[in-house]
């Protein structure tokens, strides 16, 4: 419902795991000081300081490779490739039967890694290949798995009028006609305003307003008004925290505004001057199980600076487009590198007080960050082993490799 910081959670409340679901904390540690502390930093430009002794889900250049080798797919188009190595004497029919025999045998490969749970300080002293590239990589989490929710206003609706919309009222700014019908699709009333581009969202009618008096009333800007957007655009929070449907059209309804798709590479981008719904566009994306990246600029005008500007980039796993014409050159990720993050630096810095936090799903892991990174209970594990130990007759064993 919302984010908090470590020092905030308590037992019984929920976090997210790296599948998406909610996993229940069932223990908050005691906060720690003193520890050896280190700050991560990843290749989308996130950063986490932690611990020495915390623990994370990691997999390295070798695992990554094997990843890759052990992949149905990948096995599947090399074998389709090798020529056949039937040697001797043998009639074109015996190596045509041999080579179909083979095709059909079924063979028990070694599964592909998962990963390996290391500290901080294992990362930081193998943080690079003997050939200077990046060891570690932390897999991006899979979509947050949540309920509907009523919103006051449709999603892709709010999403268009954040991006296009006028930020005093129901006004609207655009030149394609498939958003006027995507936004009338959606039971708003659409009309025509006296400019080129112009538009209002809205059926504006005569009625009594709050003061008294008769006037112009338009029941899209009524509940802009009551959503505190009138003159302060963002994304609410409820918004963020709807379903994963909900969550991608709110997304749709910012990129057929003010997104783009870049000729070269074909990934998406979003750039605006408010850095607060650049940074919704960042925490959609994450949510959805994307891997954005954000970047300041200037934003100018006829050579002219009028102030900084955020530009948001990523290769999406999926389409974040309405708009036909923007959706039709949309490139879908297809390499590694959009489902891994890769830790680039990993620096000693002063220390800090650290905690720890024991969630219920099984593989210990949960989300942590602005980005939504995986990471790992940590010493809690071990903590864990040693809260029954006022129960008599009570006894625990460790056993680590």
């Amino acid at each position: 419902d919302g984010w908090k910081t470590i020092s905030e959670l308590k037992s019984g409340q929920y976090v997210f795991g790296r599948d998406g679901r909610p996993t229940k904390v069932l223990a908050v540690h005691d906060v720690m000081t003193d520890h050896e502390c280190w700050r991560l930093t990843f290749d989308d430009g996130s950063e986490i300081v932690a611990d020495a002794d915390h623990l994370w889900l990691t997999l390295d250049s070798t695992e990554l490779s094997d990843l890759t080798r052990r992949n149905p797919e990948w096995m599947a188009a090399r074998r389709s490739k090798r020529k056949s190595v039937a040697k001797g004497k043998k009639s074109a029919a015996f190596t045509a039967s041999l080579t179909e025999r083979n095709k059909k045998k079924v063979h028990n490969y070694i599964p592909p890694p998962s990963g390996v749970v290391r500290t901080t300080s294992e990362i930081a002293a193998t943080l690079r290949t003997r050939s200077g590239r990046t060891n570690h990589a932390v897999p991006v989490a899979e979509s947050l798995d949540l309920p509907p929710v009523n919103l006051p206003i449709d999603p892709y609706v709010l999403g268009a009028w954040l991006g296009d919309g006028t930020s005093s009222n129901s006004g609207f700014t655009s030149a394609d006609p498939q958003i006027i019908e995507e936004i009338r699709a959606r039971k708003w009333a659409v009309t025509k305003a006296k400019s080129k581009y112009g538009w209002v969202i809205g059926n504006p009618r005569r009625a009594m307003r709050r003061s008294g008096r008769m006037g112009i009333v338009n029941p899209f800007g009524e509940i802009l008004g009551r959503m505190n957007l009138l003159g302060n655009k963002h994304v609410p929070a409820q918004y963020l925290r709807a379903s994963r449907e909900q969550r991608l059209e709110l997304l749709m309804g910012l990129m057929d505004t003010d997104g783009t798709v870049a000729k070269s590479s074909g990934s998406a981008e979003f750039c605006n001057t408010n850095k607060r719904i650049a940074d919704a566009v960042v925490e959609l994306a994450c949510s959805l199980g994307h891997k954005p990246t954000i970047r300041e600029g200037v934003a100018t005008i006829y050579g002219r600076v009028i102030g900084p500007k955020w530009t948001v980039k990523w290769v999406a796993p999926e389409i974040v487009f309405k708009l036909k014409r923007k959706a039709a050159i949309q490139k879908l990720s297809s390499r590694r590198t959009s489902r891994f993050r890769y830790i680039v630096k990993c620096e000693r810095v002063p220390t800090v007080p650290v905690q720890c936090i024991k969630v219920e799903a099984a593989d210990g892991i949960f989300l942590a960050g602005p980005r939504m990174i995986p990471t790992h209970n940590s010493s809690t594990l071990l903590t864990a082993a040693a809260q029954y130990v006022d129960v008599p007759g009570y006894a625990a064993l460790l056993l680590r490799r």
